[in-house]
């Protein structure tokens, strides 16, 4: 609910002031419904039954080709950390600067203002980015946990860039999504091919198993309109 308030007054505020913003105001219905694709979990029981390379191709999916399979850019499915076995991990590689959001609980009619979305930034030739999952061993009874007894998905996973000089600057960024039914999530495409923005709504999840989205492709002009 709270997402869907925040979607409305924004687009009433800046369609009151008349300003240029760098945030696309789309009414996400039409009379085609968005195609549906299903991803099995690449460690469930059910993908276990696959011959690998088809176990592979039914855990990923490409954002910018539209299909099932795994490549730059890709979300996959099937990691397990902390706890949590809904996952989805932004495949990025080497050359692209893709990243996701989790935009809230909505529908597809709720979504009238999708934000601009920045990429990973650009890093020098012996930079890189490093992940970390999981919490220290000194800092574990320091940590706020949710009620199920589970550290919070956001602190388990901390993005840093490694630097030419060795050290360490800590982002925002995160390139691990926790999947929940129902939420909408914000993809920004960015490689050296391609370069738009993709919606991803999350329509079913068996936990662990299986997750059906649905899936709405916009150009990065669409979006960043200026």
């Amino acid at each position: 609910m709270a997402n869907k308030l925040f979607f409305r007054i924004l687009l009433a505020m800046v369609l009151a002031s008349g300003l240029s913003t760098s945030v696309l105001f789309a009414q996400l219905t039409s009379e085609q419904p968005p195609e549906r694709y299903e991803l099995l979990a690449y460690s469930s029981a059910a993908a276990k039954e696959l011959p690998i390379k088809e176990r592979i191709r039914n855990s990923c999916f490409l954002l910018s080709l539209q299909q099932m399979g795994c490549g730059v850019t890709s979300i996959h499915y099937g990691e397990k950390f902390g706890g949590y076995e809904d996952i989805f991990h932004v495949e990025d590689g080497p050359l692209s600067k893709s990243r996701g959001k989790d935009l809230g609980e909505l529908k597809w009619s709720d979504v009238l203002a999708i934000p601009k979305l920045e990429p990973w930034p650009d890093m020098g030739p012996i930079e890189n980015r490093k992940t970390s999952i999981g919490i220290p061993g000194n800092m574990l009874s320091s940590v706020r946990r949710n009620e199920d007894g589970r550290v919070p998905f956001d602190s388990l996973v901390r993005v840093t860039i490694k630097n030419a000089d060795g050290t360490e600057t800590p982002t925002e960024y995160n390139e691990h999504l926790e999947i929940k039914l129902g939420h909408i999530y914000l993809f920004r495409v960015l490689d050296a091919k391609y370069d738009h923005y993709a919606l991803i709504r999350v329509e079913d999840l068996v936990p662990g198993t299986k997750v059906t989205i649905s899936y709405r492709k916009l150009t990065t002009a669409e979006v960043e309109n200026k």
